[in-house]
């Protein structure tokens, strides 16, 4: 597991035992290596506490993470779990899923992780603006 994932898995228990959330959609697939992002995370937390999971295994990003978990989440509140550095444009792309959610975060400030989600956000504006235009 990458220490983003057991940061996320630690931050998820955190909130379930503060009593934010009931239910935990855990939502990866397969897209670095061979294991499915859900599947792993799911086992990590556990093995540390008890908590009612629900496993999306084919997104592949933030948009398929959200598209794909709608349909349990319907019209729930939605607690977003990501990284600082991830949490803005998550919340961007939720906007689009769900009327009412809300996010927490976890400190990472790797320059890898700051330079990645910097190309992400450029790629999600540049794809905003082709929606508005009606290219995409």
């Amino acid at each position: 597991m990458s220490s983003s994932q057991i940061k996320r898995c630690n931050l998820a228990i955190d909130m379930y035992k503060k009593g934010l959330y009931g239910t935990l959609i855990i939502s990866g697939s397969n897209v670095k290596n061979e294991y499915v992002e859900a599947e792993v995370m799911n086992t990590y937390i556990r093995k540390r506490v008890e908590i009612p999971t629900i496993l999306e295994t084919h997104a592949r990003n933030t948009f398929e993470n959200f598209k794909l978990s709608k349909k349990y989440i319907q019209e729930q509140d939605v607690l977003i779990l990501a990284s600082q550095t991830h949490a803005k444009r998550a919340c961007a792309i939720a906007k689009q899923f769900f009327s009412d959610y809300g996010c927490a975060w976890f400190k990472d400030l790797k320059p890898k992780h700051i330079i990645r989600e910097i190309v992400s956000r450029i790629l999600y504006i540049k794809i905003e603006i082709l929606k508005k235009l009606g290219r995409y």
